[in-house]
């Protein structure tokens, strides 16, 4: 709980200071279908601490399942406030730092559209990670893995809070706002046309285009959620394969520079050791059973 005040305080704190100050258009990147539901959702947390006894691995979905909700609301928040950046964008250096390591990205996209195959499959990788944001965690909820559960939540709310405000500072639009190609999608090239419009007080278009490219977030993700497969070999294998596939995407089809990927596995890999870091410490400071692992019907039952 304290992690997400800190997130939801530095969300409320960039949007106010939009509204105070620099009074730039946005958008609202939380889903509007998730307001009314929230109040009930605290309820039925509050409801799970009392009757964990009674219904443990019930109380167990119903208590982890809202901590991660209220994550994925308090990072939605966090990308409102921080699409008000008042600072410029860094892409003509990532595109620099991609020349010094020699890699054309306009020619691998060539490369990448010259083989329909291949491109489709990329596709399909980079675009699962909706679904598997969905899916994985609600296995975690389903096998009733306590510190895969955490570590995972705790990794995703590190990782905004800090990949988030590094845009604050550093913001970034991604290789469409700085490559002139016709392989660029409409949706690629919206991602820098939304920043223009914020930043010159118009009417921002509704659409599914992104916000960050440095660090790349889908990159993030695919690293946290192949740590959170983690939790059975026989899961690890696919989602390792998909996420992969989903990191190679991420350049070939344009969407990201390819310094942004290496800063992404960076910022996942500090953020699950910041998130198994503070696991242990819950753990010291309240021992819970199934601490380490799955729980058992006998464990839960005795207070989790």
């Amino acid at each position: 709980m304290a992690l997400l005040a800190v997130v939801f305080a530095a969300a409320f704190v960039l949007i106010g200071v939009n509204s105070l100050f620099l009074h730039y258009t946005g958008v609202l990147y939380l889903n509007r279908t998730l307001i009314p539901l929230l109040v009930p959702l605290v309820i039925a947390m509050a409801y799970s601490i009392f009757a964990r006894e009674r219904w443990p691995r019930a109380c167990f979905v119903l208590r982890n399942g809202g901590y991660y909700t209220l994550s994925v609301v308090a990072m939605a928040l966090l990308a409102t406030g921080i699409q008000f950046t008042p600072f410029a964008r860094i892409d003509p250096l990532l595109a620099v730092w991609d020349a010094r390591l020699h890699f054309n990205l306009v020619d691998a996209m060539g490369w990448t559209n010259a083989h329909p195959l291949l491109r489709s499959l990329l596709s399909v990788g980079y675009w699962s990670i909706e679904a598997q944001l969905f899916c994985v965690p609600m296995m975690l909820l389903l096998v009733q893995d306590l510190r895969f559960t955490r570590v995972f939540v705790f990794s995703l709310l590190y990782s905004a809070l800090i990949g988030y405000l590094f845009y604050f500072f550093f913001p970034s639009s991604g290789p469409a706002s700085f490559y002139a190609s016709p392989l660029f999608s409409e949706q690629q090239r919206m991602t820098y046309g939304k920043f223009y419009a914020v930043h010159h007080f118009q009417p921002v278009p509704a659409t599914d285009a992104g916000l960050i490219a440095f660090p790349s977030f889908h990159v993030v993700w695919a690293v946290l959620l192949v740590y959170a497969g983690g939790w059975n070999r026989w899961l690890i294998l696919p989602v390792g394969l998909l996420n992969a596939l989903m990191i190679v995407a991420s350049v070939l089809l344009g969407w990201h520079f390819l310094v942004d990927v290496p800063a992404g596995v960076l910022l996942a890999l500090a953020s699950l050791m910041l998130a198994e870091w503070t696991h242990r410490r819950l753990c010291r400071l309240s021992p819970q059973p199934g601490a380490t692992g799955k729980l058992g019907a006998a464990e839960l039952s005795r207070g989790l």
